[in-house]
């Protein structure tokens, strides 16, 4: 049996030294790449974590009072117990507005005015060129009154009814021509055409909405009034008036 020389042993031990190292240098390395994916992964989750927060959080409203307007059931009920979810149209109070032909041979004529949900128009019983239309949002509060002096060709708002929705209009029998309205808030009189108007006093509280005026044919200084129940609020329904208005 032959004996190793001392350079053979030397070269040996070399070997196993560098095997060693490999070994323990692919260990470290596999660690390392592990710990960089797990990181790596851990970002990742928590970027999609992040993400989703900010999807599931809703964007902060600027007014406070909106957000519990629209998160309450009854926002449509206004400080007298009606529905308000009618909205305004967007006009100046007081801009004339000229009706158009449509496209087509029909026999009608449109003649405005903007806004929409007319709920009423009536022409005067004095004057035929002085025309009313009562507007009312979706059948809400927000409306306003528009008034035509030459037929129904142009339109201007009446800066006394801005913002109240008319439901109802009813000129007098000539030769007074007295005009009531139907409105959000009671019944409103004119004696002028339309141009200016006085609020009648019903008595029966804040919920005064009147869907419907109604004038005797043989005595128009008797006013029946249909009143709108305020969502159970308002137990009067019909209501009437034998001097004009002046007293129920």
């Amino acid at each position: 049996m032959k004996r190793k020389s001392s350079s053979q042993y030397a070269f040996s031990n070399l070997r196993l030294l560098i095997g060693l190292f490999v070994v323990s240098l692919s260990a470290s390395l596999t660690l390392v790449g592990s710990g960089a994916i797990s990181n790596g992964f851990g970002d990742t989750k928590e970027s999609m974590g992040s993400r989703q927060i900010a999807m599931a959080t809703p964007n902060p409203q600027p007014h406070a009072k909106g957000a519990a307007l629209r998160d309450n059931p009854r926002r449509y009920l206004d400080e007298k117990g009606n529905r308000a979810s009618g909205i305004k149209p967007g006009t100046a109070v007081g801009t004339k507005y000229r009706g158009e032909r449509p496209v087509g041979a029909s026999a009608w004529t449109s003649l405005g005015p903007p806004g929409g949900d007319v709920f009423d128009v009536a022409a005067s019983t004095v004057d035929a060129n002085i025309v009313l239309a009562g507007l009312a949002p979706g059948g809400s509060f927000g409306g306003t009154l528009y008034r035509s002096s030459d037929g129904g060709n142009t339109w201007s708002e009446v800066p006394a009814l801005d913002g109240v929705s008319v439901f109802d209009i009813e000129f007098a029998p000539a030769p007074d021509g007295i005009t009531y309205l139907g409105t959000q808030d009671s019944v409103r009189k004119s004696t002028d055409g339309g141009l200016s108007w006085v609020t009648l006093n019903l008595g029966i509280g804040a919920n005064d909405q009147v869907f419907d005026v109604a004038l005797d044919p043989s005595d128009s200084s008797i006013i029946w009034a249909g009143i709108a129940d305020a969502s159970g609020s308002q137990p009067v329904n019909v209501m009437r008036s034998t001097d004009g208005g002046a007293s129920g």
